[in-house]
């Protein structure tokens, strides 16, 4: 992901930190690195800067720890401030490798840009333009198409042309739909948008579909909503609607939540509902706003929930989603804790049969809860399997890294 590094040198540079760009190739530490790889050493004033948001492993005090879990085994909240998980090189899925010994490269100093300016590759296209699906930039790129009136393709799986390889969900952008103007056009998204696009003067397809195939599929540009104002978690509404907004270039419409209810959604073709907050999306919307979504979904609307608005859309009173919240989960050894309660639903006695606690761990075992939600996670990076044969993982490299706090665990997906 080049432009994600682009992004984490830019960042540093920000923060202080000396970033150099390889002007050759250069090998260090055993490893060959091409030209363009950024080089960061240690002997600089922001050294422990540099350590503090690039090591992949910093442990923590084992007798911290310790407490910790001591504290969890009590149901108590743990006492580590913020994330867990601090490195940006694994936040950002970049590849960043640690070399105990000076590098020799010959480096030129970094820009401190977020987003470096993209180029059109082979001049002015005769067929067609494409844009490798994968990075942010090819995103914001999509997004400023759509709003110069672009119309843009996609393949639905990889492909080679002209030697080279495309991967799933690159766009496409047949010159034939377009006026003269495209050319300039394309430049300048290409330029504001850091996306790098390839002109091609013929459709020739070694391997995958061709530009023509039922595979290829015409993008429409999509109207996009967003709940607003309580339940939501006003974290996780600002968040989104910024990257949506102010990353990606692209409109949303915000919509306070009761408005959900009675508001004509079919105007759009995506509505977001972010995490909850302190309410829930359930009683905010009561059962004509419920329905009015189901309605919507069923004639094709695209409904995102992010974070803890899953809980709303997996409760079976909603059932908008064939998953299902789950309770923490017993270790095979452990058993399922019961309560001493005699008696059935209909008729609970007073008094219950006495019980004998003969150890700590008796004791322990008897004022378990039934069912409890799972560990909290203080923001942890787990590393994750992509399905290349899903169409959310187009594009995606085959392992990531997703960054995950909460209790929220849900049963896999039909």
């Amino acid at each position: 992901d080049q432009a994600g590094a682009n992004k984490l040198a830019g960042l540093l540079v920000q923060q202080g930190v000396e970033v150099g760009v390889a002007n050759e190739a250069f090998r260090a530490c055993g490893s060959s690195y091409d030209a363009g790889s950024y080089v960061i050493n240690l002997s600089q004033p922001a050294k422990r800067l540099v350590r503090t948001l690039l090591d992949t492993d910093v442990p923590i005090d084992a007798e911290f720890m310790a407490e910790q879990e001591r504290r969890r085994a009590k149901d108590l909240n743990d006492q580590i401030y913020d994330v867990t998980a601090w490195s940006l090189p694994l936040m950002m899925n970049i590849e960043a490798d640690a070399c105990n010994r000076a590098v020799s490269a010959d480096v030129r100093p970094a820009s401190s840009d977020l987003v470096l300016p993209g180029e059109v590759a082979g001049g002015t296209a005769r067929v067609a333009y494409l844009v490798p699906w994968g990075e942010a930039t090819a995103v914001r790129f999509l997004a400023r198409a759509f709003r110069a009136g672009i119309k843009v393709k996609s393949s639905d799986l990889e492909f080679t042309n002209n030697g080279r390889r495309y991967p799933t969900g690159t766009l496409i952008i047949d010159v034939a739909d377009h006026d003269e103007s495209l050319h300039a056009t394309v430049r300048e998204i290409a330029a504001s948008s850091g996306a790098n696009v390839v002109a091609v003067n013929d459709g020739w397809v070694t391997d995958g579909p061709n530009f023509g195939s039922n595979n290829v599929v015409l993008h429409n540009a999509p109207k996009v909503a967003m709940a607003w104002d309580e339940p939501t978690w006003s974290y996780s509404a600002g968040n989104t609607r910024f990257v949506i907004e102010r990353m990606f270039d692209y409109p949303v419409t915000a919509i306070r939540t009761d408005r959900l209810a009675t508001s004509d959604l079919d105007r759009y073709q995506v509505l977001i509902l972010p995490a909850q907050g302190y309410g829930e999306y359930a009683s905010e919307l009561g059962e004509e706003g419920i329905q009015n979504l189901r309605t919507w979904v069923a004639n094709g609307g695209v409904l995102i929930g992010i974070g803890t608005a899953n809980r709303f859309l997996a409760d079976p009173e909603v059932d908008l989603i064939s998953i299902r919240r789950e309770n923490a989960a017993l270790e095979e050894d452990e058993e399922e804790p019961g309560g001493t309660a005699s008696g059935d639903d209909d008729e609970v006695e007073p008094t219950v049969d006495g019980t004998y606690l003969t150890s700590v761990e008796d004791y322990e075992s008897a004022v378990s809860p039934d069912s409890e939600s799972p560990d909290w996670q203080d923001g942890i990076i787990a590393r994750a399997d992509v399905d290349p044969d899903h169409w959310l993982g187009a594009g995606v490299a085959s392992t990531i890294n997703v960054v995950y706090n909460g209790t929220d665990i849900y049963t896999p997906i039909k």
